[in-house]
C-alpha cells in the first residue's frame, strides 16, 4: 500500500469517527427521541388473574380504592417506536404484552406499566420481563411469579399462597405477614426476605454470588438449612431445639419443625435472624 493511500484512510477513519461522535448526541437530542404516555381502565368484573409481558420496562403493581382495574404505561424510544401496549381481558385474566423488537445496532426503547388492582382482589399474578425492574404492592394475592434477567424484584405482599421470584442480574427484598410457599433465586444480587407471620410450607432462597438474609420470629417452627460455600453462614435470634453444623453449613429444628426453610449461596453470607 502507498503511504499516500494509507494516510488517506486513516483520515478518513477519523473524520467519520469524529462526525459520529457529534452527529449522535445531535440525533438523541431531535425529535427522533420520542414519549407517550396513556392510562385505561378495565372492568375488575369476572378477573381473576394478571399476566404482564415486559421484555425493556419497570413494572408496577399495586392496589387502590378504585373499583376498577387501572394500567398506565409509558413509552420512551429513539427511531424506533415498540407501539402501544396489548391489553385485552380473556378467560378471567388481563393479559398485557408489550411489544418485543430488535434494536441492536440502531434505536431505543423502554415500556414502563402501573397496574392498580382493587384493594378486594387477590389475584393470580404473573410478570416476565428481560430489562427491567418489577415491583409488587398488594394486601393478598393466591400466586406471584416474576421473572426478569436484568433488573431487582421487590415484592410487599401481605397475604400470599405462594411465591416465585427469580432474576438473573439483580437483588431481591421481599415483605409478607403470611406465605405458605416461597422460593427466591438470583445469580448477581442480593436477597433479602422478611417472613414477618407464621410459616407453613417449604421456603427455598438460593444464590450465587450474593448474601442471603432471612428473617423469622422469633417463635418460628422450621426445620432449616443455612449454607455457604465460600462465605459465612449461621442462626441467630432463634431459640433451636436442635441443630448441626459443618464446614459450610448449619442444618437444625425451630419450635416443632413444621415448615422446611433452605438459604443457600456460593460467594456470599448466609444467615436466618428473627426480626426482633
Amino acid at each position: 500500500m502507498k503511504p499516500i493511500t494509507a494516510t488517506a484512510i486513516v483520515l478518513s477513519v477519523i473524520v467519520v469517527s469524529m462526525l459520529a461522535a457529534f452527529s449522535i448526541p445531535l440525533l438523541y437530542s431531535s425529535s427522533l427521541y420520542s414519549s407517550q404516555a396513556n392510562n385505561e381502565r378495565i372492568s375488575a368484573s369476572n378477573i381473576y388473574a394478571l399476566n404482564i409481558n415486559d421484555p425493556n420496562g419497570y413494572i408496577y403493581i399495586g392496589a387502590w380504592n378504585g373499583s376498577q382495574i387501572q394500567v398506565t404505561y409509558t413509552i420512551n424510544y429513539f427511531l424506533i417506536n415498540p407501539g402501544v401496549p396489548s391489553i385485552k381481558a380473556s378467560n378471567g385474566t388481563l393479559n398485557i404484552n408489550a411489544r418485543s423488537i430488535f434494536t441492536y445496532f440502531f434505536g431505543y426503547y423502554v415500556v414502563n406499566i402501573e397496574v392498580l388492582l382493587p384493594y378486594t382482589m387477590a389475584p393470580y399474578i404473573s410478570v416476565n420481563s428481560v430489562d427491567g425492574s418489577t415491583s409488587i404492592n398488594m394486601p393478598a394475592a393466591e400466586i406471584v411469579s416474576v421473572i426478569t434477567t436484568n433488573g431487582n424484584i421487590e415484592a410487599n405482599i401481605s397475604h400470599v399462597t405462594q411465591i416465585n421470584l427469580a432474576t438473573t442480574n439483580g437483588n431481591i427484598n421481599l415483605y409478607t405477614l403470611e406465605a405458605k410457599n416461597v422460593h427466591a433465586s438470583t445469580v448477581n444480587g442480593e436477597i433479602s426476605a422478611n417472613l414477618n407471620g407464621p410459616l407453613y410450607g417449604n421456603y427455598v432462597f438460593t444464590d450465587v454470588n450474593g448474601n442471603v438474609n432471612v428473617l423469622v420470629p422469633p417463635n418460628v417452627s422450621v426445620e432449616f438449612t443455612i449454607s455457604s460455600t465460600n462465605g459465612g453462614y449461621g442462626v441467630s435470634g432463634i431459640q433451636l431445639k436442635s441443630s448441626v453444623r459443618t464446614s459450610n453449613q448449619i442444618q437444625g429444628i425451630a419450635g416443632n419443625g413444621t415448615a422446611n426453610l433452605i438459604e443457600s449461596t456460593t460467594n456470599g453470607n448466609a444467615f436466618l435472624e428473627s426480626d426482633q
